[in-house]
C-alpha cells in the first residue's frame, strides 16, 4: 500500500466528450485511475451535468480496474433521491471494499435545473442541499429505522439495512464553499469545503479565514503546469490554453453568472491574467478551463502550494492529469512540498 499524503489529492476524469470513441474513453479514464494508485493519488474526481455519462456507472468500471481508486462522485440532489444514493454508496462499499467519496452540487447552469423543473433560487438549493445530506447521513450511519421530516424531504421509520460495516468506508463528503451560502452550509453538512482559490492573499481574505477554527477542512480546484524549468512550464502553458476572441467575450458574460466562483475566477482574471509570478488565470480568460493554474518551475509551484497548506489547505482536486507525464510532473512537484500537520 502506498501511504496517504497529509494532503489529500484527487485527479479528475474528463467527460466522454473529450474523446473520440467510446473506447479511448473507457481506456483512458482507467487508465487516469490506473496512474492514480500507482503516484499515490487518493482517487479521481467524476463530474456531473447533462452532458457527461453517469458519474457511477463510470466509477464502477474504474472501480473494477484498480486496487485502490477512490471515486470522488458529484452528486446532484435531482439526480438521485437520498435513499437512491445511499444504496448506491452501500452497494459500492460492499462490492469493492473501498471507500467512496461525494462531490455535493447544485448546478451552476441555469438552463439544466429549469429543463428538470428542478430550478429553484441559489439561497433555497443550499438548503435542499443541506438536507439532502442530512438524510444521507442518517441512512448512511443509523443502524435503526429513520424518521426525517424537512422542507424538501420526508422519511417515516425507514429502515435501511445492513449499515455500513466500516466507519472508515464513510465517505468523505465535499461541497462548494465559494459562495456565502455554500461556505454555510459547507460548515454545517461537509467534512470538507471545496473553492476555486484565489491568489494566496485573496484566497486567505474571502476563505481560509472563514474556514479555520471549524471543525471541517479546506480544499481547492486547481490545475498545474510544473516543468524543470519556468520558462518552460510557461510556454507549454500558453500553447495549452491560447488566448482567444471568444474566451474574451465569455470572460464578461461570466461576469455576470449567477455562480459565485465564476464571477470570483472572472473579476479576478480582469484585474489581472498573472499573481504572484505563479498563478495563472489565462486558462480561465481563454475558456479552456474553469479553474486557476499554477505555472513554474517545480520548486516555485511547490513553494505555493506549501503556502495554501500553511491557510489550512488539506485537500486538493487537480485539474488535466490526463497522461503519465503529466502525473511525473506532479511528482516532482510533491518531491519539494514540505509535510504540514
Amino acid at each position: 500500500m502506498i501511504a496517504l499524503d497529509p494532503i489529500q489529492y484527487y485527479c479528475q476524469i474528463p467527460g466522454v466528450g473529450h474523446y473520440a470513441s467510446k473506447k479511448e474513453f473507457m481506456e483512458n479514464s482507467v487508465k487516469i485511475a490506473q496512474l492514480s494508485d500507482a503516484y499515490g493519488i487518493v482517487g479521481s474526481l467524476s463530474f456531473f451535468n447533462h452532458s457527461v455519462l453517469d458519474p457511477w456507472a463510470v466509477s464502477s468500471v474504474i472501480m473494477q480496474h484498480t486496487e485502490r481508486h477512490v471515486p470522488l462522485i458529484a452528486l446532484q440532489p435531482y439526480m438521485y433521491p437520498p435513499y437512491t444514493a445511499a444504496k448506491l454508496i452501500q452497494s459500492f462499499t460492499y462490492l469493492y471494499n473501498r471507500r467512496i467519496d461525494l462531490n455535493m452540487i447544485t448546478g451552476a447552469v441555469t438552463g439544466e435545473l429549469q429543463q428538470t423543473g428542478g430550478y429553484i433560487d441559489h439561497s433555497s438549493r443550499y438548503k435542499k442541499l443541506h438536507e439532502y445530506v442530512q438524510v444521507l447521513r442518517l441512512l448512511l450511519e443509523s443502524d435503526s429505522p429513520v424518521s426525517f421530516k424537512g422542507d424538501y424531504y420526508e422519511l417515516n421509520n425507514l429502515e435501511f439495512k445492513p449499515p455500513l460495516p466500516d466507519k472508515l468506508l464513510f465517505p468523505r463528503i465535499f461541497m462548494s464553499g465559494s459562495s456565502e451560502e455554500g461556505l454555510e452550509t459547507g460548515l454545517k453538512a461537509a467534512d470538507f469545503v471545496v473553492t476555486h482559490p484565489g491568489p494566496l492573499e485573496h484566497f486567505k481574505h474571502h476563505f481560509s479565514d472563514k474556514v479555520q477554527g471549524s471543525a471541517v477542512q479546506s480544499a481547492i480546484r486547481i490545475e498545474i503546469i510544473a516543468r524543470e524549468s519556468a520558462e518552460e512550464a510557461w510556454k507549454v502553458a500558453h500553447a495549452r490554453y491560447p488566448g482567444n476572441r471568444q474566451g474574451t467575450i465569455q470572460l464578461r458574460m461570466k461576469k455576470n453568472s449567477e455562480s459565485s466562483w465564476q464571477r470570483t475566477l472572472a473579476e479576478l482574471a480582469i484585474a489581472s491574467e498573472t499573481y504572484d509570478e505563479v498563478f495563472w488565470m489565462g486558462g480561465y480568460m481563454n475558456g479552456g478551463i474553469y479553474s486557476p493554474v499554477l505555472v513554474g518551475d517545480y520548486e516555485q509551484v511547490a513553494a505555493y502550494l506549501n503556502e495554501y497548506y500553511k491557510l489550512g489547505v488539506k485537500a486538493v482536486l487537480l485539474g488535466s492529469m490526463y497522461s503519465e507525464e503529466d502525473f511525473i510532473h506532479f511528482s516532482r512537484v510533491k518531491e519539494g512540498i514540505s509535510n504540514p500537520v
